[in-house]
């Protein structure tokens, strides 16, 4: 597997004026947006179980376990207003709006959840899963420690027993962004991305002064692929039975199930 990252850095979504409607940009034609909208979100249960599920299931209970808070999971349509990138390209352009909630009640303590089919290089480009998790707290600031231990948590519910790395990286709505790799085989696959979220992007979506948050970005397909032991991402979205059969759940993958070979220990090695 390649273990470059092809994340994208987000931009603060801008203001919009009221009453104006968002248009799709230059090149992003009905066609195009069509073939865009096509894949399955394996991220849905409506759309089916899938082994991805499990993946933020494991990731969010884990964490709602050790912090006690609220559990909040949001599920935005797969395209979102101009100013939040049209097709999205990372899952927080639909999780940013949920911190600009007039009239709701007020983010005292939770974890926003924010599973998503997103499109990094535009719609030609074969799309992929993440998960946004963001704990978002009022009150005592959330810091590095807490940072720390919201990997530790997740990493030891969703690759239990792997060693993972945690490099310094840069994120423009990130303080302290870590770039989150994870050995396969002698090699690191990138798997996601950790930080303190900047307060200017707090205020920016009508959080009061004394609010915080740690983010913390799971690239589902890598994830799904290491704790299956797949080497081909088709695999994942293959409707023969045989093979959508052992997709449901985060058990190893069985080659020989699919081949009619007997299967052995050896073989999966």
């Amino acid at each position: 597997m390649n273990g470059a990252s092809s994340s994208q850095p987000l931009p603060v979504p801008p203001t919009r004026e009221p009453g104006v409607q968002p248009s799709a940009p230059a090149g992003l034609v009905e066609g195009s947006l069509a073939q865009a909208l096509a894949p399955r979100d394996l991220t849905d249960p409506a759309q089916g179980p899938h082994a991805v599920q499990r993946l933020v299931e494991a990731a969010s209970q884990a964490l709602a376990r050790e912090w006690g808070c609220a559990v909040e999971v949001h599920r935005g349509g797969p395209v979102v207003p101009v100013t939040d990138h049209v097709l999205r390209a990372r899952a927080a352009a639909a999780l940013l709006p949920l911190l600009d909630r007039p009239g709701a009640a007020p983010l005292l303590d939770v974890l926003l959840v924010c599973p998503a089919l997103v499109h990094r290089e535009g719609p030609a480009a074969p799309a992929t899963h993440e998960v946004e998790l963001w704990r978002v707290r009022r009150g005592a600031p959330l810091g590095v420690r807490d940072l720390a231990r919201m990997v530790a948590v997740v990493a030891r519910a969703i690759a239990p027993g792997r060693t993972l790395s945690a490099a310094e990286d840069a994120a423009p709505w990130l303080e302290g962004a870590r770039r989150l790799d994870v050995r396969v085989r002698r090699t690191w696959i990138a798997a996601g991305r950790a930080g303190l979220v900047r307060p200017e992007v707090l205020a920016g979506a009508g959080l009061p002064a004394d609010a915080s948050a740690l983010a913390l970005t799971l690239e589902l397909d890598r994830l799904v692929m290491i704790a299956k032991g797949l080497d081909d991402p088709a695999l994942l979205h293959d409707a023969r039975p045989e093979v959508a059969a052992q997709m449901l759940d985060l058990e190893p993958y069985l080659p020989g199930a699919v081949e009619g070979l007997p299967y052995s220990a050896d073989s999966a090695a």
